[in-house]
């Protein structure tokens, strides 16, 4: 991890960069702990003398329980005896505490360099230890770990108080925990940064505590302070960072992504003119929306519309350069006229994440909630980018469009409904692209709707009869002419599966369906998965060797929501992998002998 992306995340959100206060990157050269086999004592560490205390300027932390590491190739390794003190001192009622913190096998026995390791079980691993200052008028302590079920453990201990707290979320291989202390509760959160979910529990007490110095550790408990029923963490720390300021929740979850960050790529997204209503501020209205009357205004794109005559690509000025943006005040305007944006263009900034990294924080284990039998038929296809997600649009009743966070033009967007694919005949894209409205929407609101972008805008619609001449000899029928090989096929909503229902073959990438599927709409859109599995009868995935950070799945034809159809799970819950749960189903979905799904 690199400092300057901190800083510039800090700068761009209007903090002081000098809240970061310590800062470790256990696998480069800023803040090491010394001495060990990969780093000697030398000059590059600043001044150390014979005792091995350390100039915290130039490296704010130091091993004070085990100097041996011969046997490891890092600096981040912890194995159960390790205690790492940091030098800096955080004072105040409000800090924020980051751990990048991961294992080094599935097992509880495994082997480093011919040395046999051995993780005791019914104990906690201390991750981190944080006490009062020494004769502190009022001591406290607190213990971040893990229990056997893999999960975070929080205790808290007072002067006259005691606390123990679990965040029953299950942690992954690789894991980004925070804790942060404000005057007068404990927030410990576990940051799932491939699927951008967050995990909080907090800890409420009534002394205060922490406004004095703090001897904060990793790792271990310190010397005098070991006791039964704890041990030291097993494992890697690959960065730890500090904040003296008690820091919100979802700047927590942005800073918690930096970890992974390695860049930053730039878009130029083209914005074509469109009509936008020239309103005038009126009276107070609690059914209206957020504005002010003050004239200056700053454009700014709303979700919201004000009536009917406003229209889907109403822009309403929600902000005064003069004054700001006005609070609590809900106000209805009149429309007094209407002009035209002119065309122009945004640059949109993406974050670059080290994808083989990344996928060490992966829950790479899926498992369905019940088991596939011999008449289902599932598809997995596993990405390496780690935007690559399906998201969950909010409903607009009033207007029947989806709202979305993304700007969907200039590349695929793949929308999903009741697990049928909506190709782009069927949708239309509204407020400059960021919301978009489907056929399907007035059959139920209640319906599952899930759509994905991706940065290819290569998609082909054509339109298939199974009648005819141009069949070959394997009774598959052309077509039409794809740009690449790698490409997702639907026909009538539902995805097909390639070798069995469609093949992409010659040097014109010629696509090719099976003569005895349905007549339909074919709908190609192209893809960057790069592994997939099909097969049946069916439980549970582990993908062994195979390192990925976002999976789509179908079943039968039809996209399989995360945690409604299947769950996500780390290589630790082996009690989820069962072969039971077989399903018996009513009606064959797969017709085997005719190669081709019973659409309804």
């Amino acid at each position: 991890m690199k400092k300057d992306f901190i800083f510039n995340y800090l700068s761009e959100s209007y903090k002081d960069t000098g809240i970061l206060s310590i800062y470790y990157d256990f696998s480069g050269a800023s803040g090491l702990f010394v001495p060990n086999n990969i780093h000697p004592i030398n000059n590059q560490f600043g001044k150390i003398n014979s005792n091995f205390f350390i100039n915290k300027e130039h490296s704010p932390g130091i091993f004070i329980s085990c100097y041996n590491e011969q046997t490891y190739s890092g600096s981040g390794i912890f194995q159960g005896q390790n205690n790492l003190k940091v030098l800096n001192n955080l004072s105040g009622n409000n800090i924020t505490l980051f751990y990048n913190f991961g294992n080094i096998s599935c097992n509880k026995n495994f082997t480093i360099n011919s040395q046999q390791y051995q993780i005791p079980t019914g104990s906690i691993q201390v991750l981190s230890y944080l006490e009062s200052e020494p004769n502190s008028s009022n001591p406290f302590e607190i213990i971040l770990g893990l229990n056997d079920l893999n999960k975070l453990v929080l205790e808290f201990s007072g002067s006259k108080e005691y606390y123990k707290s679990i965040n029953f979320v299950e942690l992954g291989f690789q894991n980004i925990a925070s804790m942060r202390l404000n005057d007068n509760y404990i927030e410990y959160t576990y940051f799932d940064v491939i699927e951008d979910e967050i995990y909080n529990k907090t800890i409420s007490f009534t002394g205060d505590y922490f406004n004095q110095e703090k001897n904060i550790y990793i790792g271990n408990l310190p010397t005098g302070k070991y006791r039964n029923g704890y041990t030291g963490y097993f494992g890697l720390v690959d960065g730890f960072t500090a904040y003296n300021q008690y820091i919100d929740e979802s700047t927590c979850a942005e800073l918690a992504r930096l970890f992974l960050k390695t860049g930053d790529q730039f878009q130029q997204i083209n914005v074509t003119g469109i009509t936008y209503n020239v309103i005038q501020s009126g009276f107070l209205n609690p059914t209206g929306i957020l504005g002010t009357g003050i004239t200056g205004y700053q454009l700014i794109p709303s979700n919201e519309i004000i009536n009917a005559s406003c229209g889907d690509n109403c822009i309403v000025y929600l902000r005064s350069g003069i004054t700001g943006i006005i609070t609590g005040e809900k106000i209805e305007y009149k429309i007094i006229s209407q002009q035209q944006l002119s065309n122009n263009q945004n640059t949109i900034k993406y974050n670059l994440y080290d994808q083989e990294y990344a996928s060490r924080f992966t829950k790479n284990n899926i498992v369905f909630n019940n088991k596939l039998d011999s008449d289902d038929i599932f598809e997995i296809q596993l990405y390496k980018d780690v935007q690559t997600k399906i998201e969950i649009p909010n409903y607009a009743n009033a207007s029947d469009i989806y709202i979305t966070n993304d700007i969907l033009d200039n590349r695929s967007l793949l929308i999903f409904f009741n697990g049928q694919n909506i190709n782009s005949g069927h949708y239309e894209l509204l407020n400059n692209n960021t919301n978009f409205r489907i056929d399907q929407s007035s059959d139920s609101i209640n319906d599952v709707v899930l759509y994905t972008i991706s940065n290819f805008s290569d998609n082909d619609s054509f339109i298939f009869d199974n009648t005819g001449q141009n069949i070959n000899s394997n009774s598959f029928k052309y077509v039409g002419k794809l740009n690449n090989n790698i490409y997702d096929v639907y026909l009538n909503g539902q995805k097909l599966i390639s070798g069995l229902n469609y093949t992409i073959s010659g040097s014109n990438s010629g696509l090719y369906l099976r003569e005895l599927l349905p007549s339909g709409e074919v709908y190609a859109v192209r893809d960057n998965f790069f592994h997939r599995i099909t097969g049946n009868n069916f439980k549970y995935y582990s993908p062994s060797a195979i390192n990925y950070n976002n999976e789509r799945i179908w079943v039968n034809g039809l996209y399989q929501n995360k945690n409604e159809n299947y769950i996500l799970t780390s290589c630790f819950n082996k009690s989820l992998l069962s072969n039971e749960d077989l399903t018996t189903k009513n009606n064959a979905i797969f017709t085997g002998d005719y190669y081709r799904f019973n659409l309804v």
